[in-house]
């Protein structure tokens, strides 16, 4: 049997050091993360994505480029609308990099913005006014309308098979989200809350729909998740805080309605109960309120009647059925009219009114109709409530919706089709779209469209957003529209654009009957490389260069003519030792550093500190290089083979760490008071060869001890001993612990670095387990200061008491760059209380307590490599949310930690620990702050 008695020793003596166990849990279980983006689909096959509690007709599928659970039309990628089955099938070749979100939309949610965008899709039939009027429908009732509008998503996109989009895995992103948690650990997490166990997981992924009326935990899924979406819609913010405790109520909820004997009942549809995520501990039983298809039939017969011209004084009724809305309050009541509201569109030229028997709409103006809009829409709308009684609960509310059209005595230009087919051909025969490459073009339009009143007409195109890069101008002189710039984004399929013309009229502007055309797909920039010059440039490398250990070395070539392109923009270049900027090199030459500037040159310098054998360097040229996957244009990577370094007659001279006080911050837990930054100091003896440490005490956490330094910590009872240690061939200090089974070593190599050291330690666990050596190495990178108060300013700093008054404290990163070499950053912090009486809404927060860290990495390294936690000493620990907002303008990542609880008196320690497989290559993040 394992024991890990001196496991948890000994990663307190690698990791930080005596006094108490490292911390290996969290004590503030509520932080936030992001999920990462999903794996590329297959691009031999199409995705097909399919979206449910019911399967949901006319859903928005998205990709969440910005990660924040909603859909934004400036930035997230909108792929279309699922069929009646829930589905939508992603265009061959479609790439998948985050996680996608499914919104569904209630009558009247689509915003002109949202109809555009939709309209430019491959896909898309449907005209904008079509657009316009449609809505989600839940096919677990197929004839209503959706009551809510809410944002459902999955973290897991594979291209093998399809996708799914629920209820069920907005649970997964969710977790993810909230706790920082992996793919696999979110999904063991909320399997466990809804009951599954290790031996029998709930396949979160499935399609519960489908056997959900023969299959006992499908059908009870099947609730779960329309419980989960009756109930996000109430509170998303809320439901997000509350999710464990409200996942487990609607597991409850849904095992106590649906049974062996009523699981395929047509009737159980329609209960829906709700939680409300302020009291997620209740689930409350309700009934969903219905349109009667009847009565809204009735109703639309009448609006199809009625004739209205402009220039006509409205006076209409139309006779509204009392059932239009009906509820029922239990499982065997039953239905029962529910009075609406009722409006309409517009800007008050037309009113809507019921009477107080609420039967009778009357549509009247207030004189003679002057500019009105082409199409009106009137909406009635209902209150979902649990009972009937005064007090009862607003679960939600249901819309449903009817348009009319006014005649207008201007009528809106029509499109001549001959010339709209003409001016398809020529740009299917002309146009030539690449990606990051110079375009022009003209499409004529004073003979594309025709108006009865000959107004005089100006012409819009919406190219500018279905092909990024391209922009639009009309020459009223010429007649032309002019489209000119450079294609940002490579598509492979045939893009949609449309051109409006316009007579000034107000009633126009979506009402026209648009020209459509369709663009041909936009391949791909390209970079060559002069193979003739790769050659030649290897050549010289290989028989001028020399390299040997101790010895100053500097060679340049430049590598501007070794690529070429047609694509015009702004030229960079990379060279490194790792293929990628984001990857460690695994064989560098250490000592020397790989520079390239902005004309193409190369440039190595530096002094060997080791021998190497087999040393590539890798160059690639990018043009408007920004850094995202799928719109920059980068060449193939040349490689270069380096000459192998040689010994040298001097052996560099190794760096001492002995015989001096070393001051480092751990993370550390102290007895009960809870965990926190805590100051360490370690002293190598050199005369003894003996490792100390300095006792921890809770002033650790305030600040570094005073020490009197020329004295040895033989002469001071604070220290005790860790251990003897001895010094290996290579100069590095080892420290053997032994304890039967069980045994921890620990290699300590430090680097002098300024005036200070940066250590790379390894950390090898051996134990015995069922009669066999296992074995665990870890690797880790710290600094070490030979004086307190570097490591005195980050700990126990000022909590302020409003983000006006931030005081931030600096600090310094290091990490190991793409040479091999130690190198730092800088990172700032800052927590504070969130000031009610804020003003600057670029500063405020929302919640009642906010913390900040600033540093010079991108967000999507920053998630790479670290997670994110906060810790309380001697005060509660509380739950803090976190997001990340990226300043593309200087390449920084600022992480925003806020949450809806005061701070109270004691410490909050602010940890950035880095990721495993990061280990050795970056520091953790630590600061604290102290009231």
């Amino acid at each position: 049997m394992k024991k890990v008695t001196l496991l948890a020793a000994a990663v307190a003596l690698g990791l930080t050091g005596c006094g108490s166990d490292s911390p290996h849990t969290s004590n503030t279980p509520g932080n936030d993360g992001t999920p990462p983006g999903g794996n590329s689909g297959d691009k031999s096959s199409s995705i097909v994505v399919k979206g449910f509690d019911g399967y949901f007709h006319n859903a928005v599928v998205f990709a969440d480029v910005d990660d924040n659970g909603k859909l934004n039309l400036d930035i997230d990628t909108v792929f279309g609308l699922t069929d009646e089955n829930g589905e939508l099938t992603l265009p061959k070749n479609t790439e998948v990099k985050h996680s996608l979100g499914l919104q569904t939309l209630r009558p009247g949610d689509v915003t002109p913005e949202l109809a555009q965008k939709l309209s430019t899709l491959p896909d898309n039939t449907k005209s904008l006014d079509k657009l316009l009027d449609l809505y989600t429908r839940d096919m677990d009732l197929p004839d209503q309308p959706m009551s809510n509008a809410v944002v459902l998503r999955t973290p897991k996109v594979d291209g093998s098979e399809g996708v799914v989009i629920s209820p069920i895995t907005d649970l997964v992103a969710i977790e993810m989200r909230k706790n920082n948690s992996t793919l696999e650990a979110a999904v063991s997490a909320v399997s466990s809350n809804l009951g599954g166990t290790e031996e029998a997981p709930i396949d979160l992924f499935s399609d519960f729909v489908e056997d959900s009326k023969s299959n006992l935990q499908s059908a009870r899924l099947h609730k779960t998740a329309q419980i989960l979406t009756e109930s996000k819609a109430k509170n998303p913010s809320e439901y997000e805080k509350q999710i464990e405790i409200i996942t487990d109520t609607a597991t409850e909820k849904s095992e106590e309605i649906v049974t062996e004997d009523n699981m395929g009942d047509e009737n159980l549809v329609n209960d829906r109960p709700i939680i409300d995520p302020t009291e997620p501990e209740t689930a409350i039983r309700n009934f969903k309120l219905l349109v009667n298809p009847s009565a809204a039939s009735a109703i639309q017969k009448q609006i199809h009647t009625l004739k209205i011209t402009e220039t006509d004084t409205v006076l209409e009724t139309i006779e509204v059925p009392n059932n239009l809305f009906e509820d029922k309050y239990s499982v065997d009541g039953a239905l029962t009219p529910v009075r609406p509201s009722v409006k309409i569109d517009g800007e008050g030229e037309i009113t809507a009114e019921l009477d107080e028997t609420g039967t009778t709409l009357t549509l009247s103006s207030s004189g003679s109709l002057e500019n009105p809009q082409r199409s009106y829409t009137i909406t009635f709308e209902a209150e979902d409530k649990d009972t009937q009684d005064e007090d009862a609960k607003v679960t939600s509310t249901l819309r449903t919706t009817f348009s009319f059209n006014v005649d207008l005595l201007n009528t809106p230009p029509s499109v001549v089709d001959a010339e709209e087919t003409r001016i398809q051909t020529e740009i299917v025969s002309t146009w030539n779209l690449i990606q990051g490459a110079q375009f022009t073009g003209e499409i004529p339009v004073d003979t594309l469209f025709e108006d009865r009143e000959d107004s005089h007409l100006t012409y819009t195109t919406n190219i500018d957003s279905a092909v990024p890069g391209l922009k639009s101008e009309y020459d009223s002189v010429s007649g032309v529209i002019h489209i000119t710039g450079y294609p940002t984004k490579v598509n492979s399929n045939k893009v949609n654009f449309t051109i409006h013309a316009d007579d000034g009229h107000t009633s126009t502007f979506l009402a026209s009957a648009p020209a459509n055309f369709t663009a041909p797909p936009i391949q791909a920039g390209s970079i060559s490389i002069n193979e003739e010059l790769e050659a030649d440039i290897q050549a010289q490398i290989t028989t001028q260069w020399s390299l040997t250990v101790g010895k100053d070395f500097e060679e340049a070539f430049s590598v501007a003519n070794l690529f070429s392109s047609k694509v015009s923009g702004d030229i960079e270049y990379y060279a490194h030792y790792a293929p990628h900027d984001n990857e460690t090199p695994s064989n560098p030459i250490p000592g020397v550093s790989v520079n390239v500037d902005s004309s193409g040159l190369v440039t190595l310098s530096g002094r060997p500190t080791s021998e190497t054998n087999n040393v590539v360097l890798y160059i690639a040229q990018g043009i408007n290089f920004s850094g995202g996957e799928e719109n920059d244009i980068e060449s193939e990577m040349v490689t270069f083979r380096l000459p192998n370094v040689q010994p040298g007659d001097v052996t560099p001279p190794t760096t001492s760490i002995e015989d001096q006080y070393l001051y480092q911050s751990a993370l550390e837990n102290y007895n009960d008071e809870g965990t926190g930054l805590a100051c360490e100091v370690r002293y190598f003896d050199s005369e003894t060869q003996t490792l100390y440490a300095y006792t921890r005490t809770q002033e650790s956490f305030t600040s570094c001890p005073e020490i009197n330094t020329s004295s040895s910590p033989t002469n001071n009872n604070n220290f005790e001993s860790l251990g003897s240690y001895t010094i290996d061939a290579s100069g590095g200090y080892v420290l053997n612990i032994n304890d039967g089974d069980e045994s921890f070593t620990i290699r300590y190599s430090a680097q002098k670095y300024q005036d200070y050291f940066v250590f790379q330690n390894t950390e090898t666990f051996d134990y015995l387990i069922d009669d066999k050596v296992e074995s665990m190495t870890f690797e880790e990178m710290y600094p070490a200061y030979t004086t307190p108060q570097q490591l005195n300013a980050s700990i126990s700093q000022r909590i302020t008491d409003g983000v006006t008054d931030d005081v931030w404290v600096e600090g310094t990163l290091h990490y190991i760059d793409q040479n091999g070499n130690i190198n730092d950053m800088d990172v700032d912090a800052a927590m504070n209380d969130v000031d009610d009486n804020c003003t600057d809404t670029n500063m405020c927060e929302s919640g009642v307590s906010d913390a900040d860290i600033h540093l010079k990495m991108s967000c999507d390294e920053v998630k790479a490599n670290y997670t994110f936690d906060v810790y309380s000493m001697s005060g509660t620990p509380f739950s803090w949310e976190v997001q990340y907002f990226d300043s593309a303008k200087n390449n920084s990542c600022g992480i925003d930690f806020t949450s809806i609880t005061p701070i109270t008196s004691g410490i909050r320690t602010i940890h950035g620990e880095v990721k495993e497989e990061k280990l050795g290559k970056f520091v953790d993040i630590l600061f604290s702050f102290a009231r």
